[in-house]
């Protein structure tokens, strides 16, 4: 699947992770988007806070009950 995509960015390849918004940022660097047109899809609360704080709009996928904590990290919609 990996040729289906037209930038990747690996978790490993940064020295903080989620909350920080470096991921995000450098995905969307790398696409030529500017932050304030990305949607991230995240089923994390994390990764919502990292999102909001790239400046990104946030779509939280609740599983398991955590719809609430997704609402609390600032999900655009859940």
């Amino acid at each position: 699947m990996l040729d289906v995509f037209a930038v990747k960015v690996c978790g490993r390849d940064f020295r903080r992770g989620k909350p920080d918004p470096e991921i995000f940022l450098t995905a969307a660097t790398d696409l030529g988007a500017p932050p304030d047109s990305c949607v991230v899809i995240e089923d994390a609360a994390s990764g919502v806070e990292a999102a909001r704080a790239g400046g990104m709009t946030a779509l939280g996928v609740a599983r398991l009950g955590d719809a609430d904590l997704l609402r609390a990290a600032r999900a655009d919609l859940v």
